[in-house]
């Protein structure tokens, strides 16, 4: 069960972690501050921080975020 658990913990940091990505490629203090929070109430080591954040990077839906605002956010 605990890593069933930890699994969820996982996907709830990466959900955030999409989510404030996807607003801006620039991290306000206040966010950092957050994830900083999440990452220890959610039990996420440096490691699975730095693989889940690759994993992100390499979404094809904040690929296309990304490029979309880049253009100019039209459409």
């Amino acid at each position: 069960m605990e890593v069933q658990i930890h699994i969820l913990e996982q996907e709830a940091y990466c959900s955030v972690l999409r989510a404030f990505i996807a607003q801006s490629d620039a991290i306000t203090w206040e966010k950092h501050d957050l994830i900083r929070e999440l990452r220890r109430e959610l039990r996420v080591s440096d490691d699975e921080h730095r693989q889940l954040l690759s994993k992100i990077n390499s979404d094809d839906i904040i690929r296309r975020i990304r490029d979309w605002r880049q253009g100019g956010g039209s459409s």
